[in-house]
């Protein structure tokens, strides 16, 4: 007996080191040839809408507000992970009543009719950055300056565009979900490789509330197997913000210190290192501890939601 549990503890010991040492998978950057033509950019968005079939709720396909010609700027919005373009919706109109064309396309495998959907599971991370790097290949065509902002899942792609794309002229990246709260930062490695490692589960993002949580265009859970590629592609551009791989003209970092979700130590630190490294291209906007401002400060339909309070800093800082 002793000898067995001898053998499992050394199996055990073997299997969190091979968790804490897996290397992560990395993830390609496409380095999409630009659409500069208006019309074939609009074409474009239509062509990907086909794809917003009967399956998708009819808030959830993908926002175009297009004042018919090339603007000056445009905004890229990309929603979070397990949200869709609705959580912008509200937000893309007054940057579009600033003259803007405004496009907020919807990520693979988000904004199902069915809440439930087990799609989410087949979500990967090169399908993330492949949808991101699209969105800003398009948007080259609807204005001369592009702009790209992004809450939580979408601030990690806003932060992936930030490190690769020089022809960025702003990239806003808001509460960015390189880690959860919950996940110390010194076991996030191992717990990525694990959610990649076992069967999938669907994790209630509320275990109370379950279904019934709001707003109905959010799924309201989790697949393990496509957080682990959330997460992965998080770690992969933390490090290379804080190691000061800034190709965008203009990075501007949105902290939230009352953000009860992502891991705020790891987001500090990624800040004050690009600052120190890049100072010409990094700027910082603080909300103050009150009023207090949710996780999802963009989405009026949040419950609880402050967007009266959380939307003139950002159209300031995406408008000026």
């Amino acid at each position: 007996m002793k000898k067995l549990i001898g053998l499992f503890v050394i199996i055990l010991i073997i299997f969190i080191a091979y968790l804490f040492l897996k290397p992560l998978p990395e993830v390609s950057y496409l380095n999409l040839q630009p659409i500069t033509d208006n019309a074939f950019a609009i074409s474009e968005i239509n062509k990907l809408n086909t794809t917003d079939n009967t399956e998708i709720r009819q808030e959830c396909q993908s926002i175009l507000l297009n004042h018919g010609y090339k603007t000056q700027k445009v905004a890229v919005l990309l929603h979070g992970y397990s949200e869709c373009p609705q959580q912008f919706r509200k937000f893309a109109q007054e940057i579009y009543d600033k003259g803007f064309n405004v496009y907020v396309p919807r990520a693979p495998f988000h904004g199902l009719n069915d809440r439930l959907t087990n799609k989410l599971a087949d979500f990967s991370a090169s399908d993330y950055t492949k949808y991101a790097e699209q969105s800003v290949q398009i948007a080259h065509g609807l204005g001369q300056d592009v702009y790209v902002m992004g809450l939580s899942g979408g601030g990690i792609l806003t932060s992936w565009i930030a490190i690769n794309d020089a022809s960025v002229s702003k990239a806003i990246i808001i509460s960015p979900a390189y880690n959860a709260q919950a996940i110390p930062g010194s076991l996030s490695k191992m717990v990525i490789n694990l959610f990649g490692l076992i069967p999938n589960q669907f994790v209630w993002w509320d275990a109370n509330k379950k279904e019934a949580i709001q707003p109905d265009h959010q799924y309201p859970w989790y697949s393990t197997k496509s957080m682990s590629q959330v997460l992965t592609l998080g770690r992969n551009t933390s490090e290379k913000l804080r190691a000061g791989n800034i190709l965008a003209k203009n990075v501007v970092f949105v902290f939230n210190p009352n953000d009860d979700s992502i891991d705020l130590t790891l987001y500090k630190d990624v800040i004050t290192s690009a600052k120190a490294l890049k100072p010409d291209s990094v700027d910082i906007y603080e909300y103050p501890l009150t009023p207090v401002l949710k996780h999802d400060l963009i989405d009026p339909e949040e419950p609880g939601a402050n967007t009266d309070n959380s939307y003139p800093a950002l159209v300031k800082l995406i408008a000026e």
